[in-house]
This record gives structure tokens, sequence and C-alpha cells, in this order.
């Protein structure tokens, strides 16, 4: 969330700060005291860099394939960002990062090592190579992990 919230254009609060703000504001939904959190409203990163483009996700066993495209307007991105991949498992309360991929790339490939069964919430963002600007989170859904191929 610090570094989702770190484009120092947008505010002067810590980047924690300003992302519980945003939950509480945006994915909070309920009377109490029955609240529940809308996954699709949730922001983990906010700012001026382009987001993705075209962007899919392919869950096949313990496997998740995101794909992208690798087209990028050089004003507003480049080819090297970072992606980040954010994966939550609502069953367990656990959370999973991955960096390894470029926006060049257009394509990754995530082993999971959650059970067959589990729901998975994704959500992905770019961050340039200096860490100092981010693109606002996109939520790319939810999907259950079914048996290994």
């Amino acid at each position: 969330l610090n570094l989702g919230f770190s484009d120092k254009k947008l505010n002067k609060i810590t980047g924690y700060n300003a992302a519980v703000r945003e939950f509480i504001n945006n994915a909070i939904t309920g009377e109490y005291p029955d609240f529940s959190v809308d996954y699709s409203k949730m922001q983990l990163s906010k700012g001026a860099l382009n987001q993705l483009k075209q962007v899919t996700i392919t869950p096949l066993g313990n496997e998740l394939t995101v794909k992208w495209s690798p087209i990028v307007d050089t004003m507003l991105g480049n080819t090297d960002d970072e992606v980040l991949i954010l994966l939550y498992n609502s069953a367990s309360d656990d959370y999973m990062t991955n960096m390894t991929a470029k926006r060049y790339d257009g394509e990754l490939i995530l082993e999971l090592a959650e059970k067959p069964g589990d729901s998975m919430e994704v959500w992905l963002f770019c961050v340039n190579k200096d860490r100092k600007s981010v693109s606002s989170s996109q939520y790319l859904g939810a999907f259950i992990v079914s048996e290994p191929s």
C-alpha cells in the first residue's frame, strides 16, 4: 500500500493512510453490524501511469495466466514498468504478490499454492523503475482454484 499510494503528485499523507481512507470510503458496504467488502471497489494504488490495456486472467488448475497488451504510450508509461500482481485468498485470509513481469512482457503465468475450492481475488498495477510513479490499480475479478491438471 505504501508503494501503491506513493505517487507524490497525489497526496501528502503516507501511502498506507491514503489506502485505508480509500478502502473505508469506497469498498465497505452494508449497515452496522452487517458490513462487507466490495473487492471490485478496492484500490491498491493510485497514480499517473497508464493502466495496462486488454487485461485477461485465465485460471487453470494450480496456474493463473495473466495477459495484457504490451503496447505503451511512452508519455504515461514505459515498457520496463514493473507489473505488480496481488492475489487475495479470502478462505485463508492470505495474500500473494508478484513483481517478476514487465509491461513489455504481455503475460505472466503464476503457480498457485492454494487449495482447490479456494476463492481468489486479483488486482494489478504498474510501477516505474525508480519507484516514484504508479498506475491506478485494476481489479481483475475473482476465481475459484480448481484441481491441478
